[in-house]
């Protein structure tokens, strides 16, 4: 049995997949975070904050509620995070004044300690990117990019 088993391993190791591999519930996103980043409007450079919320609904399923913002104004903004066991990424939009009324979806694939997901909107073509993803920390970017111009964001969250 035992030499049955080696060469199973092997071979699972060799196309990528591991007993070890990570697990949707690998990504600790559950609780409070602070973030400080840079937005990009049209070119110019703006310093912000982001406070976040992350509610686990599931082992699949993570709720985020952002609030960025700088003297000048804040945004809110939500979304419904799924990753299924086979690497697949969805997030739903949510608008925070009207809860139920799931807006944009944006598709793509997650690994490891990174997660990719794009597509269209009614804003422009849209990129999100989680990066470096650990317990304690994590970069978040969004890029837009639409007839008007390219937005971009960056932020580093931390665990509070």
């Amino acid at each position: 049995m035992r030499n049955r088993v080696i060469p199973f391993a092997l071979c699972l190791f060799m196309m990528g997949v591991s007993p070890l591999s990570a697990q949707p519930a690998d990504f600790a996103f559950q609780g409070d975070w602070r973030g400080q980043g840079t937005a990009w409007q049209m070119g110019d450079p703006v310093r912000i904050r982001c406070p976040l919320s992350v509610e686990q609904l599931s082992s699949t399923e993570h709720l985020f509620e952002h609030r960025c913002g700088n003297a000048l104004g804040t945004e809110r903004f939500a979304f419904l995070l799924t990753l299924t066991p086979d690497g697949r990424a969805v997030t739903q939009e949510i608008d925070p004044s009207a809860p139920q009324a799931q807006t944009e979806t944006l598709s793509g694939q997650w690994q490891n300690d990174f997660i990719l997901l794009s597509g269209g909107t009614r804003q422009g073509r849209v990129v999100v990117q989680f990066d470096e993803v650990s317990a304690d920390r994590f970069a978040f970017a969004v890029q837009r990019t639409a007839d008007s111009g390219r937005d971009t964001l960056q932020v580093i969250y931390v665990r509070r």
